[in-house]
């Protein structure tokens, strides 16, 4: 566990961006610099990253979606009864879980492209 320099957060050390701050930190002050410590070549234009925020706020809002889907199928399981919930939690849960690692994995490549931009 470290802790985000700006916000004091705690949290895993792989939610750091490169330059230090956490996600969220790094979101609310995209002009964060740091030096890279490998060849910059994966580091994306700015047209590039704006490309990249359309599809980091596509898959955020398909998360969005579903996660209200397993929101309103447990309270009717737990109003109702009945398994639709763990049914479609089990079918679902490897692409939930899939999405949200791509998504990170996104959202890293953002800010590490913004702050190792020249």
């Amino acid at each position: 566990m470290v802790t985000c320099p700006v916000c004091q957060e705690t949290a895993d050390a792989l939610d750091l961006t490169p330059a230090g701050p956490c996600l969220s930190c790094a979101d609310r002050n995209p002009a964060l610099r740091g030096e890279p410590y490998s060849d910059p070549f994966w580091v994306l234009s700015p047209n590039q990253v704006r490309q990249l925020e359309r599809e980091i706020e596509r898959l955020a809002a398909e998360l969005g979606r579903m996660n209200q889907n397993f929101l309103l199928l447990q309270q009717q399981q737990i109003a109702e009864g009945g398994d639709e919930y763990d049914r479609t939690m089990e079918a679902e849960r490897n692409r939930w879980h899939a999405l949200q690692r791509e998504l990170h994995l996104l959202q890293m490549l953002r800010a590490g492209s913004r702050q190792f931009r020249g």
